[in-house]
C-alpha cells in the first residue's frame, strides 16, 4: 500500500466518529486498518500503531506485498518470499 492510499489519522478519527453517529448502543466496535511499520525500527513501528490506535483503529494489518519499498532491496539479493518472511519474522509492533 503506497502511503498516499493508506488511511489518515484523521480519516480514522471521522470513520470512528461516523460509526459512533449511527450506532443504536455503545457497545464497542472494531475499526481494523492496514499499513507498513519498519520491521528494523521497533520504536517507530510502535508509535506509528499507537498513532492509530490513538485514533480509533482496534486492529493493525501489515501491508507485506511486492509494492514494499523496505522489501525491494532485500528482494533483489535474495527473493520476494524471503524479504516478506524476513518483515514478518520481525514481528508485531510491540513496546
Amino acid at each position: 500500500m503506497s502511503p498516499e492510499a493508506a488511511l489518515s489519522l484523521d480519516d480514522i478519527r471521522e470513520i470512528a466518529a461516523f460509526i459512533r453517529e449511527q450506532r443504536t448502543d455503545d457497545a464497542p466496535f472494531d475499526i481494523a486498518v492496514g499499513g507498513e511499520t519498519p520491521g528494523d525500527d521497533r520504536q517507530r513501528a510502535v508509535e506509528i500503531a499507537a498513532q492509530h490506535a490513538e485514533a480509533g483503529a482496534t486492529w493493525w494489518q501489515e501491508s507485506i506485498h511486492g509494492l514494499r519499498q523496505d522489501l525491494a532491496g532485500r528482494a533483489e539479493a535474495t527473493s520476494w518470499i524471503d524479504a516478506m518472511r524476513w518483515r514478518i519474522e520481525q514481528g508485531p509492533p510491540a513496546s
